[in-house]
């Protein structure tokens, strides 16, 4: 054993170093004392080469360093707040509720995050990766793959915020394209028996299939899931003028990706029913 004096040592500490013998320690402290002479206090240890070495293979441009070392602070395990992903997601439906969503989107957030945390409750969010989160999203189809994106930009963006992950792992996953479908639609003929097969059996849905079918009216401005949401009224019927009117609560809030398609086919549709009128009945 031998001590290196505190005005030698790289950390400013009176150091001892261990050596098994005493042939081991003389060359150990020749080394040191070129190091010494070489590069005085600024002299590295082996093993700090070799963790340069690693950098250097890395990176390549030693440069980028700086960069590195701010990344490791923005993202290193002292710079999030170690959150299981069942208490991130209590705390993303608690913040969501503040929001006066409407019911049907509530529901659908629970059940957005019962199924995401089923497998992944006791994981902290941070550790989480995109591969993970990628095959999560594609394990459904068509607009429930879109579904998951949506919601789950929404989940970490919010866990961002509150400072439960770094990065945002949502922002290196492109967006799932969704081919629109082809509508059904009836023919002049088919719909004609619609109608009086309704007229016969269920009359009750004579005037909702006159409105969806003549009137171009939603189902949802005509029927709602939640008996208390409004919908179209009689009174909504301008019978003056030939025209329906939808109040603003009643009309679809959201935009269409695909408004020309819909577009299209409802003058696609519109051409049908003129020609159901001259000729059905």
């Amino acid at each position: 054993m031998f001590f290196i004096p505190a005005k030698m040592s790289s950390d400013g500490r009176r150091k001892a170093i261990y050596k098994p013998n005493r042939r081991q320690a003389y060359d150990e402290i020749q080394r040191l004392k070129s190091e010494w002479r070489e590069h005085g206090k600024a002299a590295i240890t082996d093993e700090e080469r070799h963790y340069i070495s690693i950098a250097r293979t890395e990176l390549g441009d030693l440069s980028k360093l700086p960069q590195v070392l701010q990344h490791w602070r923005l993202t290193g395990p002292d710079s999030v707040i170690k959150t299981t992903v069942k208490d991130a997601a209590a705390k993303y439906l608690n913040y969501r509720a503040t929001l006066n969503l409407s019911r049907k989107s509530a529901i659908d957030d629970k059940s957005v995050m019962r199924r995401f945390i089923f497998e992944r409750h006791w994981r902290y969010m941070h550790e989480l990766t995109v591969a993970e989160l990628r095959e999560y999203i594609d394990a459904t189809t068509g607009h429930g793959r879109r579904a998951r994106y949506i919601d789950l930009g929404l989940f970490f963006d919010f866990a961002k915020s509150e400072r439960m992950v770094a990065v945002n792992p949502m922002d290196a996953i492109k967006p799932p394209r969704i081919i629109a479908k082809e509508p059904e639609i009836y023919r002049a003929a088919d719909f004609e028996r619609l109608m009086h097969v309704a007229d016969r059996e269920y009359p009750e849905l004579v005037a909702f299939l006159a409105l969806a079918g003549f009137g171009m009216c939603r189902v949802g401005e005509l029927i709602h899931r939640y008996a208390d949401k409004p919908v179209l009224r009689w009174e909504n019927i301008i019978w003056s003028e030939n025209r329906v009117y939808v109040p603003e609560e009643v009309a679809k809030q959201t935009r269409r990706t695909n408004s020309a398609i819909v577009a299209h086919w409802r003058g696609q549709l519109r051409a049908v029913v003129r020609q159901h009128r001259a000729t059905a009945f």
